[in-house]
């Protein structure tokens, strides 16, 4: 397989490939995804570190607060360890999660008020610690729960549902942060994912505590973040309320595979109609 030099977002089309192996072409696919892992793990994982390239050109690295960052962000390494997940679904036996989990936690820093994932390995230049990342490893850790019933995936979803919620509060009327120690805006990429592990947490333990928070959640995103077509704003600045008006697609995913886990969970058909 030839790569060009882009950086580790391929990570994320293993992930697009193996959601997609059971349709009928599942043998395509599925060599697609182990070619693509192969791939992966061929050009940008260096033997020498341990670690994963960022970019495999060296010129493209990036400089930050003076020094050179070699290696993959957290949030590429989140797509890796879903992507890792998916993966395991379709084949067992290829046991990607553990190494994976193992070299994640080299991101990870103790601090209070909890614990939780910086966006760059701690032992060479600790970063800032993004909710959003850290609910991405929540949502994937908790979805490998249900598949194996391993404790340690909950524990890991239950331990990314704690720090999140160390970013939520009663400010604009609740929303959780983007990012720690940035109380300057409240977006939807931090709100849509931190309601599915609210939910997850709520499927896998059955205490409503977690649904009730997840609602709120989703309440509170519509109501400050939801467009008039049914989409959803970028962010809403906490200084005056003025809405950063970019839309992505992965905003109004989030919020709507939040949707349909509350239709699943609670079973109520016009869940969504009360919410709104």
């Amino acid at each position: 397989m030839k790569f060009n030099k882009n950086g580790l977002l391929f990570v994320l089309c293993a992930a697009l490939f193996s959601n997609i192996a059971s349709a009928q072409q599942k043998g395509y696919y599925k060599k697609e995804m182990k070619a693509l892992q192969t791939a992966i793990q061929n050009n940008f994982y260096d033997k020498a570190s341990g670690n994963y390239l960022v970019v495999l050109d060296p010129a493209k690295r990036e400089n930050k607060n003076g020094y050179l960052r070699e290696y993959t962000y957290l949030w590429s390494y989140c797509a890796m360890y879903q992507a890792a997940n998916e993966i395991e679904k379709l084949d067992p036996k290829a046991k990607l999660m553990a190494p994976m989990l193992k070299l994640m936690y080299t991101y990870y820093n103790p601090a209070p008020p909890h614990g939780g994932f910086t966006d760059y390995i701690m032992k060479l230049k600790p970063g800032e610690r993004y909710f959003d990342d850290n609910q991405w490893i929540g949502i994937t850790s908790l979805d490998a729960y249900e598949r194996t019933k391993d404790k340690k995936h909950f524990a890991l979803g239950k331990d990314m549902y704690d720090f999140q919620m160390t970013g939520y509060d009663q400010v604009l009327g609740g929303g959780i942060y983007w990012k720690e120690g940035d109380k300057s805006t409240k977006n939807t990429c931090s709100n849509g994912p931190g309601a599915l592990v609210a939910l997850q947490m709520y499927k896998a333990t059955k205490k409503k505590f977690y649904l009730d928070i997840a609602i709120k959640i989703v309440k509170w995103t519509d109501s400050k973040l939801r467009t008039p077509e049914n989409l959803y704003w970028d962010n809403i600045r906490t200084t005056n309320s003025s809405i950063g008006k970019a839309t992505f697609s992965y905003n109004t995913g989030t919020m709507l595979e939040s949707y349909i886990y509350l239709y699943e969970l609670t079973g109520k058909k016009n869940i969504c109609s009360r919410l709104m």
